[in-house]
């Protein structure tokens, strides 16, 4: 579903979109995804209609003439990770309304005029009532659906996307090679860690997938969904504000302290809220963040459009943590770590 002619069609042939909008064709926009896949807003001139969002995922990716096929039934994992995530916390989850898997599609509530997470930070916004937001959203899902993940189909439990998210982040391995046996143990229980199943998980918790709005905040894409760590979601967005604290600390240090100050409170308020194992959920949160700033710094460097210290920081920041990653508890020993390697 690449274009609009094929969207109209699809509104005029859906029995649930036409009495959504009470017989009248929405106005329709093309939403930038990352070349990932195919995303649509419906609105129409009424305030007393939700406006809605088709988004379509395709079987596969066109990159340097190349096709790269994605997991199977992304569609049927965002459905459910919408569902399940909108049951444990419905304040922070937009409304999935409708599944059709014949052709690849959901439709949920779109939320309006809202900024992602990532604008606050190149706006260099006031983050402190997003990150407790966050941090109550992390903690909610935790609380509510630790006990209840036997109640997940097994098709959620060791699925082909949560194996593709693990071959994705193990990737390092090369890299990991070539340093300490405590380190190389550290990864190994990272990677044992990786398939307990704990909690539902986002998998991709990223600034991209937050969207705030009047102090309150929607996550979105749940493409990744599947049950893993306690930490995971924790870690995978913790990578994403150290990569920004570091940036920032080369050109504004005011505004990266405050990253950094607020991304402490953010994470003492998740560790304080949530009544699991802590210790485990510390290694996590650590460990895979680790492991998501190498795949970044991997990344940057075959874009080869980043300085190749800045890159080099985030690999001797990635593997300090994970060299020490049983003896760090709290940001405040994650900030030494940073003073050193910086």
């Amino acid at each position: 579903m690449k274009n609009i002619k094929k969207v109209k069609q699809y509104i005029a042939d859906s029995a649930f979109l036409l009495e959504h909008f009470k017989n009248n064709m929405p106005t329709i926009h093309k939403i930038d995804d990352g070349k990932l896949n195919n995303v649509y807003m419906l609105t129409l001139d009424d305030e007393n209609i939700t406006p809605l969002l088709l988004k379509h995922f395709p079987e596969f990716i066109t990159e340097e003439k190349r096709k790269i096929f994605m997991p199977k039934k992304r569609e049927l994992f965002e459905y459910k990770g919408l569902q399940s995530f909108k049951e444990a916390t419905p304040r922070y989850v937009p409304t999935p309304y409708l599944l059709d898997e014949q052709n690849q599609l959901i439709i949920m509530e779109f939320i309006q005029n809202a900024k992602s997470f990532k604008e606050l930070i190149n706006t260099k916004a006031d983050l402190k009532q997003t990150l407790s937001s966050l941090a109550e959203f992390i903690a909610a899902n935790i609380n509510a659906t630790a006990l209840d993940t036997k109640k997940i189909s097994q098709e959620f439990l060791e699925s082909e996307m949560q194996h593709y998210i693990f071959e994705s982040l193990f990737i390092v391995a090369p890299h990991i090679l070539a340093q300490s046996e405590n380190l190389k143990k550290n990864v190994a229980f990272l990677q044992k860690r990786f398939f307990s199943q704990e909690t539902f998980t986002h998998g991709n918790l990223q600034q991209s997938s937050i969207l705030v709005k009047n102090n309150s905040i929607f996550v979105l894409d749940y493409e990744t969904f599947f049950i893993g760590p306690l930490g995971f979601d924790t870690g995978r967005f913790l990578s994403s504000v150290l990569i920004d604290y570091l940036f920032y600390s080369r050109v504004d240090a005011v505004y990266a302290n405050h990253i950094l100050a607020t991304t402490s409170e953010f994470l003492e308020k998740v560790l304080r809220k949530t009544t699991s194992k802590k210790e485990e959920f510390i290694s996590d949160i650590f460990g895979f963040g680790a492991l998501y700033i190498i795949q970044h710094a991997s990344y940057l460097k075959i874009q080869n459009n980043t300085p190749k210290a800045f890159s080099d920081t985030l690999l001797n920041l990635a593997f300090a943590i994970l060299e020490h990653l049983k003896e760090l508890k709290n940001m405040q020993d994650l900030t030494q770590i940073m003073r050193k390697v910086l």
